[in-house]
């Protein structure tokens, strides 16, 4: 029988944005470019349903003459919710989001269009404003009846050249992550309506996506792969907690001599007056386009990190609590990174030394835990075939920074694919630490913390 050939129909939309509904955990809308065509599509999905389109049977609703560059859901009112689109050609769209009471329709009109000077690469909520980037300038933005009205605009540092990411804290707190210029943190002084900068970076991170894990700490990501997290200074958190936020910009508050000469000597480099501590730094080798921080995990007792890559990558990061875990699993860390120098290179230079007996060398030795593995070349283990990246692996996570207090997961989960003699002879060099232990450690984090 000849079988049928079906064809795959590819869509000519691409996704842009998948927005939340700011109280409605369970609703979100999808925003999508044509490929060919200049339009825009979006569609609504309400507790795993998507909703009809308003007189129409489709799932979506078509926007003409609209690329869609950046996008958010506001509340500028709490009756109806409103979603602003920043298209490719300085325009700001910003339309009413109407869903019918049976939550089986939906409908989005155009209230009206906000001209603007140059494309909005990052937008988000803050209280019942619109906070958007336009270049290297914060601007607020309010609801008018004929277009957005600014209703505050503050002027970033010199080095600031385009702003690429921004996330707000508990509306007090501003992160900007800049293109090639990093993370500035800024805070909101509401008498001067207006935002004041305070603590940036010494390094120039190439800035793709940044969030906020608690007041003073930012996790963020740059174009070249890597991940990492940011810790505002206890001098800076002591000044800020002591002083109301008007004092910060008017210069009444006596800073710490040394900084005050820093900044007069290197007036380029101390555009603000306090730097962020580095606390961690990993090489995950995908391009983060997307951080999002859940408080809960699968019902698990601490906070997760998910992140998105480029490449399609969908990883996390979980916080280790107790010195215990942190001993351990960076035990288990090192083993599994020295694997293959416990497994070829001491094998080797055994054999070649031919020195050993016999005995000796049926006694434990490497070369009768390695019987049988299919990667073995001539009787002998090809280098690199324990490490999940087929090389030496610390070198390969600080591909440009030195690892920092990250302990890789995946290349712990590893050592579970080994077979009874390899992870028998790996703990050998755990003192008081038995396979099953090992074993029962590594599921804990997957179950638990995941």
């Amino acid at each position: 029988e000849e079988e049928e050939e079906e064809v795959l129909q590819i869509s000519s939309f691409r996704p842009r944005s998948i927005l939340s509904f700011p109280g409605k955990p369970k609703h979100f809308l999808f925003v999508e470019n044509h490929t060919d065509k200049l339009q825009c599509r979006v569609s609504l999905k309400a507790n795993g349903a998507y909703l009809k389109c308003h007189n129409s049977d489709c799932l979506f609703k078509i926007i003409e003459n609209v690329h869609c560059i950046s996008a958010t859901i506001m509340d500028f009112t709490k009756q109806i919710d409103h979603l602003v689109i920043c298209s490719g050609d300085k325009r700001l769209l910003t339309f009413r989001i109407l869903v019918s009471k049976d939550k089986s329709f939906f409908d989005i009109e155009l209230l009206h269009e906000t001209e603007i000077i140059s494309p909005i690469h990052s937008m988000l909520k803050f209280k019942n404003f619109l906070l958007a980037a336009i270049d290297s300038t914060v601007v607020l933005y309010g609801l008018g009846k004929k277009q957005l009205l600014r209703k505050s605009v503050t002027q970033t540092p010199v080095s600031i050249t385009k702003i690429v990411s921004m996330d707000q804290w508990n509306y007090e707190r501003l992160a900007v992550g800049d293109i090639h210029e990093s993370v500035t943190l800024f805070i909101w002084d509401s008498a001067g309506n207006v935002f004041i900068p305070l603590v940036d970076d010494s390094v120039k991170r190439h800035v793709t996506t940044l969030k906020f894990l608690d007041e003073a700490t930012i996790i963020g990501a740059d174009k070249f792969g890597n991940a990492w997290t940011l810790r505002c200074p206890l001098e800076c958190e002591n000044i800020i907690s002591n002083h109301d936020p008007s004092e910060l910009s008017d210069g009444t508050i006596n800073y710490p001599l040394h900084l005050i000469i820093l900044q007069q000597k290197l007036p380029n480099t101390y555009d603000c007056k306090f730097k962020f501590q580095l606390l961690n730094h990993f090489f995950v080798n995908d391009i983060i386009t997307d951080i999002h921080i859940l408080d809960s995990i699968s019902s698990s007792d601490r906070p997760g990190c998910i992140y998105i890559g480029l490449q399609g990558t969908i990883g996390c990061f979980i916080p280790l609590l107790s010195k215990g875990n942190v001993l351990t699993m960076t035990k288990i860390e090192n083993i599994m990174a020295d694997a293959d120098d416990i497994f070829y290179l001491e094998y080797e230079l055994r054999r070649k030394s031919n020195n050993t007996s016999k005995e000796d060398d049926e006694e434990g030795s490497a070369g009768v835990v390695l019987h049988g593995r299919r990667d073995m070349i001539n009787g002998t283990i090809c280098e690199g075939s324990y490490s999940i990246v087929g090389r030496d692996h610390q070198s390969y996570r600080s591909y440009y920074v030195p690892v920092r207090k990250v302990i890789d997961g995946d290349l712990c989960e590893n050592f579970l694919r080994l077979s009874v003699n390899e992870q028998e002879f790996l703990a050998k060099d755990l003192k008081n630490t038995q396979v099953d232990d090992i074993i029962q450690r590594i599921n804990e984090v997957r179950t638990n913390y995941l």
